[in-house]
């Protein structure tokens, strides 16, 4: 029984206890930051290509290939072999990829950016917390492990049913490595009795399945024991046609399924295969063709909301650099994929904070009708939404991309690349953008953004560089499909890729929520419209007043016209598709298509389209024109993209580098980055004559012609449907001094590869240069993280730390860049870098430097000996008291002679 007295005593104890011991303190807030970036292939493989088709699209559950393709292990191949958009860009790579030395360089700039942002968020020391580092891409073609959620690419979603194409066994998550595929494959081989020859055509000997032998490696055995194996690298290999791979039933040999042939379940092995060298070669197939080094079980991994969740985390900072820090449906598709991971993983009350948008507008926004084939979300692919929530941008800004450093770092890459030739006031800067898809604008303010990063480079080179002219500063951006009846487009279904347009389709500047007027297309129209009238639904009885008609094609009498009605006093998708309309003038038509916004696009100088900008800059007499694309902050395939567009108007020998070229940027010959012409993916020996037979003979893709009326340039339409990536009357000539003031009919002279003619441009022109290692961009985002977490960082930046051996001394030395609040410093010593550190300086060292000005600072340790060596911390002590430490760094003194 514990008497009243002793429980006095123990409570004393306590109380005493307690009082030596002090209050406990708060457990450290752990954060996981998270860096979003776009991601790409270092290589330029047909295998890192087929990921980034399914990557991209299975944040799209609307478009045919999330619905039928992804997960249906029957049509895996045809993710390559069915997309224009996937072939265009497989060919094209290889200038791309090829002009950069063979690698892609993006991502591995982006994750020295990365470690920088790193560097300062630790050297930050927040009180009580402490960091967890991950990274994610919005495609991650060859880092499947930083895709936002692989495991939604291996496990197939709920939504995924069986359509009638698509027997209930071939629904499977992504394990394809390549089966299928027709080039950058391998065949494993065994019992080899003669070599293969490279360059050979190999075949099945029961199948007839074949392919070309690019390369050979033995691993093991010998022809000459009859026991070689190893690996034959392939291309052009062909498909087999039996029972078995795309039918989807079970492979074997009597099935008619080769070593080329994919299967679904089983692998064909055992085949002999042979190539028709003069001394043939002969093995035995094992297994099915693949990509080297593919592994199945690739999306069967954790990703970065995983990893977190895992290491414990409390919550988590995203801060995005997907393109050049503005907000963008990228990363928005990112950051959803990465929440639906946590809330798979049971984490879903882990709160996200995504650092350049800290309201969530691009959430709040997102429209919420019609709902898509996955049965919770609206996409652009089912056209204008019917539900969207318009939020002001007001109040809802990206403190990112309105952060004055942003916008420097593009001002010092555009400094940079300056004609030394050339004053400001004869300089011009483009300032090109990539603009968004349609219907993105109901919620993603990227040309917003866009614009405040714009305008404050414009600020920050006019404030630079008084001389320049500010007319000499403008904006562009890339293309959008557009009336191609002109062009030999059919009528009333002719948007498509134009030449006046260049061919681009990269999206077009819409302002988020823009409040532009409504737009509704008609076609069979067999009376005119009237402007002024009121339109009306046949079956649903919505109504509005036209304000504009525009016809595009067909004419009234022949009840055949198209074109589009521009109205006032609707709301979103009143009228209904196939609906039919009249208005009460007694036009009438179909409804050709649900309601769309016409949306703004940003006014004045910031809207051409990047044709027209330039030919604006050459009118006025520019020099030398800068072009600036700040929504990359690293160095990528757009500095080989890019110049070839800007080439194509202006010319190559105009490129400031010519002809010289860029070894740091191209190092591979030539140095450059020009193709021989533009689209250098199309195939130069697809052209015909309008009107004519189809002639295997190259088409000319000449400034000025080929001197063969059969091979006109441009060369002639090639369709008579709309037009696509793959028709060469879009490819442009790579000329001297480019299209831009030159008449292509010919009729005022030929092209001079030596000089400008007719109104060409005259002067130089230059790619800006992207803050790839600047130490600066991993401080900006770091900064932005600190005031979100709302963590106290170090008052000091320390610089540099070192120690420096002398005999029976050592030399502490220390620099700053900044101090605030500072009131000195203290120098520690120990025997060992984990030992008791004690104080050598006899009183504070009184600090020198400024919140903006930093300085330098040394300690001379003469109570040491030689060959002994001590480890150094450094510690600041801010003004109220608080202590920082840095370090350690080591030295050992020695004994120093004159000859030494």
């Amino acid at each position: 029984m514990v008497t009243k007295k002793t429980f006095l005593v123990i409570l004393s104890v306590l109380m005493a206890v307690s009082f030596v011991i002090g209050p406990r303190p708060a457990a450290a807030e752990k954060i996981g930051v998270v860096f979003a970036i776009h991601g790409g292939n270092d290589e330029a493989k047909e295998w890192y290509f087929w990921e980034f088709g399914v990557q991209q699209m299975t944040y799209r559950p609307d478009h045919i290939v999330h619905k039928n393709f992804i997960y249906n292990k029957t049509l895996w191949y045809g993710i390559l072999t069915g997309d224009e958009t996937a072939l265009k860009f497989v060919g094209k790579s290889d200038l791309l990829w090829g002009r950069l030395g063979g690698i892609e360089p993006s991502t591995a700039n982006h994750l020295e950016q990365f470690a920088d942002l790193q560097d300062h968020l630790n050297a930050a020391a927040c009180d009580n917390t402490t960091f967890v580092f991950d990274w994610m891409a919005w495609i991650a073609p060859d880092r499947p492990e930083h895709f936002p959620y692989p495991r939604f690419l291996y496990n197939v979603p709920s939504h995924i049913v069986p359509q009638p194409f698509m027997p209930a066994h071939t629904i499977s998550g992504v394990t394809y490595c390549g089966e299928q595929q027709t080039n950058e494959v391998v065949v494993n081989f065994d019992g080899g009795t003669a070599a293969f020859n490279i360059g050979a055509t190999v075949t099945g000997s029961t199948t007839g399945a074949s392919a070309t032998i690019d390369d050979v490696v033995v691993t093991s055995g010998s022809w000459a024991g009859g026991d070689a194996a190893g690996t034959l690298y392939l291309s052009n290999a062909t498909f087999v046609t039996g029972s078995c791979g795309r039918s989807g039933n079970p492979c074997t040999p009597a099935g008619g399924c080769g070593f080329i042939e994919a299967c679904v379940g089983d692998q064909i092995a055992d085949e002999l295969i042979t190539d028709d060298g003069a001394v043939p070669g002969s093995a035995t197939a094992v297994g099915t063709i693949h990509w080297e080094g593919c592994d199945p079980e690739r999306y069967n991994v954790d990703g970065p909301a995983e990893r977190l969740v895992a290491a414990g985390v409390d919550r988590i900072v995203i801060v995005d650099a997907t393109v050049g820090c503005v907000r963008f449906f990228k990363t928005y598709e990112a950051l959803q994929m990465f929440k639906r991971a946590l809330d798979d993983a049971g984490a879903s009350s882990i709160p996200v904070t995504w650092v350049n948008d800290l309201n969530n507008l691009m959430e709040n926004s997102y429209p919420t009708a019609p709902i898509g084939y996955d049965g919770v979300n609206w996409t652009p692919d089912l056209n204008e939404p019917t539900v969207d929530p318009s939020i002001p941008l007001s109040g809802n800004p990206n403190p990112i991309a309105e952060d004055p450093t942003l916008a420097l770092l593009h001002v010092e890459g555009i400094e940079q690349v300056k004609n030394p030739l050339v004053d400001w006031a004869d300089t011009g800067v483009l300032i090109l953008n990539h603009a968004h898809r349609d219907y993105g604008q109901a919620y993603d303010p990227k040309i917003d953004d866009t614009m405040i990063i714009n305008l404050n480079i414009e600020s920050q080179l006019l404030s630079r560089h008084p001389g320049m002219d500010p007319n000499n500063i403008i904006g562009a951006y890339m293309g959008i499909k557009e009336n191609g009846e002109d062009e030999g487009g059919p009528g009333c279904t002719q948007i498509e890729r134009t030449r006046a347009m260049r061919g681009e389709n990269l999206g077009h500047a819409w302002l988020y929520e823009g409040a532009g007027e409504v737009v509704i297309k008609f076609k069979n129209a067999s009376s005119a419209f009237t402007i002024g009238e009121t339109l009306t639904g046949a079956t649903s009885g919505d109504s509005a007043v036209i304000v504009d008609i525009e016809q595009e094609g067909g004419t009234y009498g022949g009840g055949n016209a198209c074109g589009s009605l521009t109205l006032s006093g609707i709301a979103i998708a009143e009228f209904d598709d196939g609906e039919t309309i009249t208005d009460t003038g007694g036009g009438s038509a179909t409804a050709d298509s649900l309601t769309q916004y016409a949306y703004n696009l940003p006014g004045g100088k910031w809207g051409y389209m990047y044709w027209d900008a330039l030919e604006i800059l050459k009118n006025q007499g520019v020099q030398h024109i800068i072009i600036c694309f700040p929504q990359l902050l690293v160095t990528n395939f757009y500095d080989v993209e890019i110049p070839n567009q800007i080439g194509k108007e202006i010319g190559y020998k105009t490129w400031l580098d010519w002809p010289a070229g860029d070894p740091a940027l191209f190092p591979d010959p030539p140095y450059h980055p020009f193709a021989d012409y533009w689209g250098e993916w199309i195939d130069p020996f697809s052209c015909t004559v309008s009107g004519g037979d189809p002639v295997t003979n190259e088409c000319c893709f000449e400034m000025g012609g080929c001197g063969d009326p059969a091979r006109p340039y441009p060369p002639p339409r090639q369709t008579t449907g709309r037009r696509g990536d793959f028709d060469p009357s879009l490819v442009y000539d790579m000329s001297e001094f480019g299209h831009l003031g030159y008449d292509e009919t010919g009729a005022s002279g030929a092209p001079d590869p030596n000089n400008p003619v007719q109104d060409q441009y005259t002067g130089t022109w230059e790619m800006w240069r992207p803050p790839d290692g600047d130490d600066r961009v991993g401080q900006l985002l770091a900064d932005h993280i600190i005031d979100v977490i709302s963590c106290t960082p170090t008052l000091i930046q320390l610089s540099s730390l070192e120690a420096n051996a002398a005999n029976n001394r050592v030399v502490i030395t220390w620099s700053t860049e900044a101090e605030i609040d500072n009131a000195g410093f203290n120098v520690l010593r120990a025997d060992a870098a984990d030992g008791d550190y004690t104080k050598i300086n006899a009183a504070l060292i009184p600090a020198a430097g400024t919140p903006t000005q930093g300085a330098s600072y040394s300690l001379i340790d003469t109570d040491v000996r030689n060959r002994n060596t001590y480890y150094y911390k450094l510690e600041d002590i801010d003004t109220n008291g608080k202590i920082t430490q840095h370090g350690p760094v080591s030295a050992t003194p020695r004994l120093i002679t004159a000859a030494q």
